[in-house]
């Protein structure tokens, strides 16, 4: 894609210029590449996998075009299989209650799609994880403020981790994160413009309503508080760098921005993952990882084909993806609020339902006290 950008950036300095033919360059077409993201792992279903088509270099990359009604199984090397339901478009679950993930057993994707075509991937051994010993966090001052006085980068907390591996084996794992955090909106401060003034316009999930130009409450909110979902950015796997013996220790797993939103309240959950791969799973990821990591640096690596574990039964077709067997072991804290060395202000300006706050739901979750 970055060489497209290029290409276009220099085929409009030679149109502008007039003296030379304009040039053409056709790009490889991948319309009709099936690109596949599933796991199984040894925690409770249901498990999911999604199927889609990836676009044309020229279109929407985050544009996804799903497979739909495709047959998709997943068996295992003792006999079990379970035929996954499509839940939605291209989203393909195990029934809850159905096929479980076991330590030591081998599994397998099998894809049927509408057309006929038939997609298998490699066998993916479920090995162990280890186990997450402790985890900790630690105040990092990365905000500064430019001579022009706009603020670049955000304070936050490194979170490093303690592990065990296993005293045998590869040691390959990969280590996945995720945080909640509580979020207040303000739905009934909502205004719309009228001939040039600004009046009360309240969404109605904030239980006000307006009435002769004055607000007044008639039920609960429903859409002011929120718990909002933070998701790993970059994926990160092991490194012989980091063991000693047969642990981990002290490494740095992901970074918690301080922000107005994310220490609105009063704490920050997070949950964080050791989950083990196969050596095909562990190359996936770490090519995924160095590509993230390198994708704003002067000395970026080559972006390459990330080769998956997916393969046509029918012909040559390529296929993008992976899916893997996993065991989990996961911890969680709390980071306080008060562990921020100076006072976080609140929001009070976010006019419109808590839902639209990123990966939100106005539900409660269980481990929030």
């Amino acid at each position: 894609m970055r060489v497209s950008y290029l290409f276009s950036f220099l085929l409009l300095l030679i149109i502008a210029d007039g003296c030379v033919d304009e040039i053409r360059i056709k790009a490889p077409d991948v319309s009709f590449q099936l690109a596949v993201d599933g796991v199984i792992t040894d925690e409770e279903g249901p498990y999911s996998v999604s199927i889609f088509k990836v676009s044309n270099l020229d279109a929407d990359l985050d544009k996804r075009i799903p497979i739909l009604s495709a047959r998709v199984t997943i068996s295992d090397d003792v006999g079990n299989s379970e035929l996954l339901k499509e839940t939605s478009s291209g989203i393909y679950q195990t029934s809850v209650g159905g096929l479980q993930g076991t330590v030591g057993r081998t599994y397998v994707l099998k894809i049927i799609t509408l057309n006929g075509k038939m997609y298998e991937s490699s066998a993916e051994k479920l090995n162990p994880a280890g186990a997450i010993n402790n985890l900790s966090y630690e105040f990092d001052f990365r905000e500064r403020i430019k001579v022009d006085g706009t603020v670049v980068g955000a304070d936050g907390f490194n979170i490093y981790m303690d592990a065990n591996s296993l005293p045998t084996g590869e040691n390959l794992y990969r280590w996945k994160w995720t945080g909640t955090y509580e979020i207040e909106t303000f739905p009934h401060l909502k205004t719309r413009n009228v001939e040039g003034v600004q009046v009360p316009d309240p969404l109605p999930c904030s239980g006000y309503q307006e009435r002769d130009g004055i607000l007044f409450q008639s039920s609960p909110c429903s859409c002011c508080s929120c718990w909002v979902t933070m998701l790993q950015g970059t994926p990160i796997v092991s490194d012989d760098q980091f063991i000693s013996g047969n642990k981990f220790d002290h490494v740095n797993v992901a970074f918690i921005p301080v922000t107005r939103r994310t220490f609105y309240y009063q704490r920050f959950y997070l949950t964080v993952q050791q989950m083990s791969l196969s050596r095909a799973a562990f190359n996936f990821w770490r090519v995924i990882q160095s590509q993230k990591e390198g994708a704003s640096s002067l000395f970026q690596p080559p972006s390459g084909k990330v080769r998956g574990n997916i393969f046509s039964k029918d012909g040559d077709e390529e296929v993008q993806g992976i899916f893997y067997a996993s065991s989990v072991q996961e911890k969680s804290i709390f980071i306080e609020k008060s562990d921020v060395p100076y006072t976080v202000q609140k929001i009070d300006t976010v006019r419109t339902s808590c839902m639209f706050v990123g990966i939100s739901t106005n539900v409660r979750p269980s481990f929030w006290k």
